[in-house]
């Protein structure tokens, strides 16, 4: 069949045209006139026809339109087919060109010898189509089908972070701009050195370090799509859903690429394989697998990259892990110093902040944080500001929003660990006035706090800890041994002559029993702890490197046979005993001698059943002057250990330390020990008979003397 593309028809048409003109000067005039209306009219008729299919085909554009999807594109060709004779002939048999086999969503089968209002050349099998419902033309290309939970992943606002935003994230912004920026913006670069950037990049390191902030920073500046997946959200009920939404995902990545796939919280899936019953495990595992067929399915210059975060690395699949998938790991650490007072400069720049605060300062003040806690210390002290109408921020805002936020992370760690406590001295452990006491039950003796005014909490834990359904076990040397005594702020050095320790001891051992002491190095502690109203909650394990215990050994005086183990737990404070000593007597409970009133020792005698004498007092003198405790240091910081000890003191306020701190001026050095310090002062002053005052005396002898 010839068609319009043919070149034999236009060489026949100028042929034609040169006799028409021969035919036209032979021809009368009014034969001409005839010939013009009759083309005229046909002309207008043509025209009405074509006016009416284009009514018709928007008409049908606007009807309703049934879903299909191309199944096969066939090439017809008429000429591989034998040639029909007479008059009932199937023009559409005859036409050259593209055929389809379509499916609609009525689940029928249709072939198309004519596919209709689409270009055949855009279509391909799979491709989603509008056809007519009754004569299955194709009228339009839909777009691609993707779960609705996919499209909602996919972030319409543009990221506005920017590296800057970011502090103490240098060498981790780095790496991640090498694995995922440079091949997305310079791929260049990539092809003339002829090495492939890597797939994926995986993000770990503890909460609050900044992952997802820094997954946003990359995703601004590449000016790529952004799909943000979190890890629960593809734990699925029925089987393959989950898969599914893995599948769906990375389809949408690639028809909008460039794009970034930030999978949040990946140990949610990615959890090492394990042989398991539950169907649901194994539905975990299902998309996983999806997962890392879709890593290995696509190429690294597809200019889709992935970025993965977890605070558990070490519970991943090694799958995951391997080289090829997510090829470079970059660690997110707790921040130091430096970063730390970064953070709080970025995040208080848009602050109105006075001119007497000291970032470096705050910064040593917030050990320890991370970088989400050092964000929300600068709220917390806008809205203290806010609270007393100050129009600029203080350093004064600035430590009260410290303690806010320690007191928060101080009732996570009640609620984290059930009420079992492991005290860690910092700043703001001095901030209320409190007598640490030991307390015996059970066999058992911890430290409590006496003066707080959360009291009905710690009796709560205090009954917890020491009731016997709790089970703690220490590995010693990968023997587990039961833990019959917990001790939190006193050093082995100092339990050991420890008087109430001393009667405990002997209250545990019997006549036909020997105790022998032995310090061991323990790393690890297992409890079986019971909630206060009841339920078990499982053990719990704590990790501590390079910490000391006492391992009490009852031997049998006549078998000399090991009967019984007890192991006392201590931890190494920072700076042994101002902390035991110094720092935890309210001001209240002595006199103006530094010693012990008479009500307060009753009301120790009263709650605890100790009798506590003056003569355990400690002098500061004689620990500055002993060679006990020489060369003991604080925390890194030393002016931060400063103010807490200063703080312990019921009369003192921030300001008073402060007036303190800067007097000192030049004197101070870092990593000094508080008892150097305070020596220094009492020579900057010239106080007399320093040996003759105790440690807390020093303060009202200065204020004595008005030298604050």
């Amino acid at each position: 069949m010839t068609t319009l593309e043919d070149k034999a028809i236009w060489e026949k048409a100028e042929e034609e045209e040169e006799d028409l003109g021969a035919d036209i000067i032979k021809s009368s005039t009014d034969d001409i006139i005839n010939q013009h209306m009759r083309l005229t009219h046909e002309q207008n008729s043509m025209k009405e026809k074509i006016k009416d299919n284009k009514e018709k085909i928007k008409v049908n554009k606007q009807l309703p339109y049934l879903v299909g999807n191309v199944v096969e594109l066939l090439d017809m060709d008429p000429n591989d087919e034998p040639e029909e004779d007479g008059a009932n002939v199937d023009l559409d048999a005859v036409r050259k060109g593209k055929c389809a086999v379509i499916k609609t969503s009525t689940r029928q089968t249709i072939f198309l010898p004519l596919i209709g209002l689409v270009d055949p050349a855009t279509l391909k099998p799979g491709d989603l189509i509008g056809v007519n419902k009754d004569s299955y033309l194709v009228l339009d290309t839909l777009p691609a089908e993707y779960d609705s939970r996919v499209k909602a992943m996919e972030v319409d606002e543009k990221p506005t972070e920017d590296y800057n935003d970011i502090g103490g994230l240098d060498k981790q912004i780095e790496e991640l701009v090498e694995a995922i920026v440079l091949p997305m913006s310079h791929a260049e670069r990539f092809k003339n050195l002829g090495i492939k950037p890597p797939k994926g990049v995986l993000m770990y390191g503890p909460p609050g370090t900044g992952k997802t902030l820094l997954a946003r920073a990359c995703a601004a500046q590449t000016k790529s799509t952004y799909l943000k997946l979190a890890g629960p959200q593809l734990v699925q009920m029925f089987i393959g859903d989950g898969a599914k939404l893995v599948r769906d995902a990375f389809n949408l990545a690639k028809e909008k690429s460039p794009a970034i796939i930030f999978i949040d919280e990946l140990d949610a899936i990615g959890t090492k394989r394990f042989d398991s019953e539950k169907s649901g495990d194994r539905e975990v595992q299902r998309t996983m697998l999806e997962l890392l067929n879709q890593l290995d399915g696509f190429s690294s210059d597809e200019r889709i990259k992935v970025i993965a975060a977890t605070n558990r690395i070490d519970i991943l699949d090694p799958a995951l892990l391997r080289s090829g998938r997510l090829d470079r790991k970059i660690e997110f650490p707790l921040p130091n110093e430096e970063a730390r007072a970064r953070i709080l400069q970025i995040h208080s720049r848009k602050m109105t902040v006075g001119t007497d605060v000291n970032y470096e300062e705050l910064a040593r003040c917030c050990d320890e944080f991370n970088g989400a806690q050092c964000k929300a210390v600068c709220v917390e002290a806008g809205m203290l500001a806010l609270r007393r109408g100050a129009t600029e921020l203080s350093h004064e805002d600035f430590m009260d929003g410290i303690q806010e936020i320690m007191n928060i992370i101080s009732l996570n760690i009640f609620r984290m660990y059930n009420n079992f406590w492991f005290a860690r001295y910092t700043i703001l452990n001095g901030f209320l006035p409190k007598l640490t006491l030991v307390h015996f039950s059970h066999n058992k003796f911890l430290v409590w706090n006496n003066n707080n005014t959360n009291s009905n909490f710690l009796k709560r834990q205090r009954t917890t800890l020491m009731s016997d359904n709790n089970n703690a076990t220490i590995d010693i040397a990968g023997t587990s041994v039961p833990v019959t005594a917990l001790q939190t702020n006193i050093n082995v050095a100092s339990i050991l002559e420890f008087k109430p320790f001393k009667d405990w001891v002997s209250a545990i051992s019997k006549e036909s029993y020997s105790v022998e002491k032995k310090e061991v190095e323990f790393r690890k502690i297992e409890i079986q702890n019971v909630d206060y109203f009841g339920p078990k909650i499982g053990f719990i394990k704590f990790k501590r490197g390079g910490s000391v215990a006492v391992l009490l050994i009852l031997r049998s005086k006549d078998e000399d046979e090991i009967v019984n183990e007890h192991v006392v737990l201590t931890e190494q404070p920072r700076i042994p005993v101002p902390s035991l000593a110094f720092p935890e007597i309210p001001a209240g409970m002595l006199d103006g001698s530094g010693n012990f009133t008479g009500k307060a020792s009753e009301e120790i005698k009263e709650e605890t059943g100790i009798v506590i004498k003056d003569q355990d007092l400690i002098d500061m003198t004689e620990l500055a002057y002993g060679n006990q405790y020489k060369g003991v240091y604080p925390s890194p910081g030393g002016s931060d250990e400063f103010m807490r000890l200063c703080l312990c003191i019921k009369d003192m306020s921030v300001n008073d330390v402060l007036q303190l701190e800067g007097k000192l001026g030049g004197l101070r050095n870092h990593g000094e020990s508080i008892v150097v310090r305070l020596i220094k002062l009492n020579e900057l002053w010239k106080i007399p008979d320093m040996k003759a005052l105790s440690a807390l005396c020093l303060y009202k002898a200065l204020k004595k003397e008005k030298k604050v």
